[in-house]
């Protein structure tokens, strides 16, 4: 019966390692990935700003903005449906 209650020891010792191991890695990971977060956040918003500057710049160059917005809205056709 001894050797068999070592075994559970030794096994409940190992689960509980590969907990804490887990637990460990969970952190690692939360605060890994919250960083990338963070990044990819940053490049978007310094790209929108890219963007933006050049689609300013590009309504400039082309004259009024009101009218690229009106140019760049296209008209809506309707079409009723005859039934004879």
């Amino acid at each position: 019966m001894k050797p068999n209650m070592v075994e559970k020891d030794e096994l409940l010792l190992m689960l509980k390692d590969i907990y804490s191991q887990l637990e460990e890695l969970e952190l690692v990971l939360e605060e890994s990935l919250t960083n990338i977060r963070e990044e990819m956040h940053d490049q978007q918003a310094e790209q929108l700003l890219t963007c933006s500057g050049k689609l300013e710049s590009i309504e400039e160059r082309s004259g009024n903005r009101e009218e690229v917005k009106e140019r760049a809205v296209p008209k809506v056709l309707k079409y009723k449906l005859g039934y004879r």
